[in-house]
Parts: structure tokens; sequence; C-alpha cells
């Protein structure tokens, strides 16, 4: 009989980082669709009428705080898994910390319907399906 030790934050680790794209895609869809925050507020503060001149002038949408220009921060999107089973969401761009103070680090949390995705839909299957292959 072969012999397994599997380590349940070892194993979530993987589904996660497999997933990885799939998880950040679900917050850049938020925060680019609909200008809100982790929480389901808007993001604010709006934007000052010299940004909103500046997107304008490169056919950006202006109606709402997306946090895209360049596609930056967006592109540095990364999930780390804490000890306590905590997913988190950060970005490698260099804006993220002036970003963060600006408009919260709400803009990095997970809805509540994220949540349940993540664990639901992502999490929860690939658990049921290593439980499978013992």
């Amino acid at each position: 009989m072969t012999q397994f030790n599997l380590s349940l934050e070892t194993e979530i680790r993987k589904i996660v980082k497999k997933n990885e794209k799939k998880i950040v895609g679900l917050v850049r869809t938020r925060l680019y669709r609909y200008g809100v925050d982790g929480s389901g507020e808007k993001i604010t503060p709006t934007y000052s009428m010299q940004t909103i001149e500046y997107k304008k002038s490169k056919g950006q949408i202006t109606s709402r705080v997306t946090l895209r220009d360049q596609g930056l921060f967006y592109s540095g999107f990364y999930t780390t898994l804490e000890k306590n089973y905590t997913l988190l969401l950060n970005s490698s761009d260099e804006k993220t910390a002036s970003l963060l103070d600006k408009y919260g680090e709400t803009i990095l949390h997970f809805t509540k319907q994220e949540q349940d995705f993540i664990l639901n839909e992502i999490i929860d299957p690939g658990v049921e399906d290593l439980i499978k292959k013992l």
C-alpha cells in the first residue's frame, strides 16, 4: 500500500496557484466593470478633473474609479495563502502602496461573492478531486 503524507495547507496552496489567473481575474473584472472595492462600495475618492481629462484623451473610462491606466497594477496581481488559510491579494506594481493609501486596503479584498466562488468553485472541488485520488 502506498503511504500518503499530504498537507492540506500545501495542497490548497497548489490549488490556489493553479487557479491564480481565475482568482485575480475576479478582482480585475470587479474593479474595471463596477469600480467597487471588496466591501462592495464605490471606490472613492473619484477621479480629479485632471485625471478625467487625461483618461478621456486615452479613451478610458471616467465614470468610475477603475484603478487601471496602463494595466501595471492589474497585471501585477498575485495571491498568497497565509498559515490560517486566509487568501490575500496584492500587486507587485510600484504604485500599489500609494493606491492603497489613497483608496484603502479594501481595493485588494475579495467580496463575499468572490470568496464564495473561490471556496465553492475552486478550492472545494480541488480538495474533493484530491480525496478521490487517495
